[in-house]
């Protein structure tokens, strides 16, 4: 496993001045912050007259060899607008069962979703459209949406790459990697979060019982309970924390084959390492042996995440019972049993 320690954070940040444009820049997210290392994501102030393109080709250009440009998103295709709208978590406007049907079947016909993505979501639209069903459809949808551009891509783009893209590089580090995503950001234009009036990222948590995350969010209601603060602590970052190492593992493989930086036997190389990873820290069994493909990995990526939400439904059920019904969070009827004060 790969853990944070002064050696690595020291060996990262002489890479990082190396990978951004300018000098302005802020480590955000999970890193320096947990045990395990995930990925570390990077917050590059620019300005909005930057031209991204040329800097980027010049940054890429002068990588180290431990270093690797993977892709940079930006933005999203349009041939995936959704042609429904979901307003909130008992609403849906705009929706045609024949133009949502159509709108699926032209996402395979021109190559955008594979023939599983087709079938999950038709089977979806076959059954009564409820927001449920429209919701895991654009989950589904969501990260093959997103636009992404290669080395080679960027010698053909003719757009500008606009700020607010996020550029994704690999660090090798001894036998195992590191994701860095740089996102681009105006440095002149002010940040203002706005609150969602309906949001899908919390409903699709519940909806989806992902356990683990529901255990990270009950846990800013435990701030005056030391203890059990400590507990759920203990849970996330030390007894399960090497899980999200792995699954974030799992899905950069998954991008090394949609997008290839190394070649078949470093690729090999690298599953052999996450695999043994599984073997020697989980009691996850069902490991997959042989040449890996974007199929059997992204089986895995799913099993696993299944099994590690199965482990957590147990604690994430008793700590949601310490503070219920007192405090009753929004959608959390979807994976708990919860309602009506019952």
């Amino acid at each position: 496993m790969l853990y944070y320690s002064d050696d690595v954070d020291k060996y990262l940040k002489t890479l990082i001045p190396k990978i951004i444009i300018g000098t302005e820049y802020k480590i955000v997210g999970s890193y320096g912050k947990l045990k395990y290392i995930t990925d570390v994501d990077i917050t590059n102030y620019v300005s909005k007259e930057t031209n991204i393109m040329d800097r980027l080709k010049s940054v890429v250009k002068n990588l180290s060899s431990q270093v690797h440009f993977l892709t940079i998103t930006v933005g999203t295709d349009p041939e995936f607008d959704i042609p429904w709208t979901v307003l909130d978590e008992n609403t849906v406007t705009n929706y045609n069962q024949d133009v949502s049907t159509k709108f699926v079947k032209n996402l395979y016909a021109h190559g955008k979703i594979t023939e599983t993505d087709r079938d999950y979501c038709l089977e979806l639209l076959i059954k009564k459209p409820t927001v449920n069903n429209l919701m895991l459809i654009e989950d589904r949808l969501y990260q093959k949406a997103k636009i992404k551009l290669t080395l080679s891509d960027l010698a053909t783009f003719k757009s500008r790459i606009p700020v607010g893209s996020i550029a994704h590089f690999i660090v090798d580090y001894q036998d195992d990697f590191i994701p860095i995503d740089v996102a681009f950001v105006d440095k002149e234009a002010p940040t203002k979060y706005v609150k969602p009036t309906f949001d899908k990222g919390r409903y699709l948590m519940f909806l989806k019982k992902e356990y683990y995350f529901i255990l990270a969010l009950l846990a800013r209601y435990f701030y005056n309970d030391q203890t059990n603060l400590q507990k759920i602590s203990y849970l996330l970052n030390d007894r399960y924390g090497n899980y999200r190492q792995i699954l974030m593992n799992l899905f950069y493989l998954i991008q090394f084959m949609k997008y290839p930086i190394y070649d078949s036997d470093q690729i090999q190389k690298k599953y052999d390492f996450v695999q043994k990873k599984v073997k020697e820290t989980t009691d996850y069994e069902n490991i997959l042996t042989g040449i890996p493909s974007i199929e059997s990995l992204t089986i895995l990526e799913s099993d696993l995440t299944k099994h590690l939400n199965k482990q957590f439904e147990p604690y994430a059920k008793h700590y949601y019972s310490l503070i219920y019904p007192k405090i009753k969070l929004k959608f959390a009827d979807l994976a708990f049993e919860y309602k009506n004060g019952k």
